[in-house]
């Protein structure tokens, strides 16, 4: 393999072309702004999601209850 003699300046204009595709803090921060907007809709969605389910589950469980009561009136015989 031939090797090829770099001088500082063609090391130093090869630095420099690597750091223009670097993100600056400002590309940093309007990233993290827009990550943590992402994050409350999302966190808004799952809460949606979790009251449903909650509301799934009491409503299951209250007719369990509906169930049993209507059980009861039976053998019971209550109206």
């Amino acid at each position: 393999m031939v090797k090829k003699k770099i001088s500082i300046d063609d090391l130093a204009r090869m630095v420099a072309e690597g750091f223009k595709h670097t993100a600056t803090k400002e590309d940093l921060k309007g990233m993290k702004e827009e990550l943590e907007l992402k994050i409350d809709a999302l966190e808004e969605r799952l809460d949606r999601r979790l009251s449903t389910v909650e509301f799934l589950l009491s409503s299951n469980r209250i007719e369990r209850i509906e169930d049993d009561m209507r059980r009861v009136k039976t053998v019971l015989k209550i109206k």
